[in-house]
């Protein structure tokens, strides 16, 4: 059998860079489980915006949230009360870093493939 290598570690640091970008010796371990918390809060409390990465970046004591995502009116909102959410929901986690937040657009032919995954059983039941 031959050696199998994943896709995207393959790229890393040729074509494609690391989702998280910083580095701690001391509090390593709280910073990636605080990244890791803050990513899957963000993706439930935005689930429906079509949200295909969200990168982070933290330097000193600040931290810069990047969400690729397909809709950026839904997390933006009216007069920018989705930003006021993403605070929220930075507001309720733990930590020490003061959050920045970007919203890009985000890269389709990933959000296809993972849509097309979350298709509720009832349309399935009426396009079989």
């Amino acid at each position: 059998m031959g050696q199998k290598v994943h896709p995207y570690g393959f790229r890393l640091g040729v074509v494609k860079t690391w989702k998280s970008k910083w580095y701690e010796d001391k509090n390593y371990a709280k910073w990636l489980h605080e990244d890791l918390k803050l990513k899957s809060a963000i993706r439930k409390k935005f689930a429906h915006a079509g949200i295909a990465e969200i990168e982070m970046e933290r330097a000193a004591n600040k931290a810069k949230v990047v969400i690729y995502t397909s809709r950026p009116g839904i997390i933006i909102g009216k007069r920018g009360a989705g930003v006021e959410q993403l605070k929220q929901v930075r507001q309720a986690m733990p930590g020490e870093a003061r959050q920045r937040q970007q919203v890009r657009p985000g890269k389709s032919d990933q959000l296809v493939c993972q849509q097309s995954q979350e298709i509720p059983d009832d349309f399935q039941k009426v396009l079989i």
